[in-house]
């Protein structure tokens, strides 16, 4: 995915989204809407099956996952990494929230009182 064609995720798409990265990092098989919903009761346990069943749909449509028929069950892949989403993201956010001027959100970053010491030093040695 590169940055001209990123998709930005609706928050509730993003939410199903990465408990299916989440669930891939710890080597899971067979994701399943149901099996979304109990891993992550405090998220995506709040949905209901049909609207997590619908969300991967979108996904699917939108091109995030694949879907593999498992008996009678869809299971789920992830098709874009994490990371490419997250470096896209952050890139869309800069171009259009800080009108392409990193340097402005990392003063309000400062200014918010988000960033600690060790925060501040990580960011020296990056940008060294």
């Amino acid at each position: 995915m590169n940055n001209k064609e990123f998709k930005r995720l609706p928050q509730s798409e993003l939410t199903v989204m990465q408990g299916i990265w989440e669930l891939t990092q710890r080597g899971e098989a067979d994701i399943q809407a149901s099996s979304l919903i109990h891993a992550f009761p405090d998220t995506i346990g709040r949905f209901k099956l049909t609207t997590v069943l619908t969300l991967a749909t979108r996904l699917h449509q939108k091109g995030f996952i694949s879907v593999e028929k498992h008996g009678r069950s869809n299971c789920y892949l992830p098709l874009v990494a994490e990371e490419d989403y997250r470096r896209d993201a952050a890139a869309d956010f800069v171009a259009t929230v800080y009108r392409s001027k990193p340097a402005e959100l990392f003063s309000a970053l400062c200014d918010s009182g988000i960033l600690t010491d060790k925060d501040i030093e990580e960011l020296k040695s990056m940008l060294e």
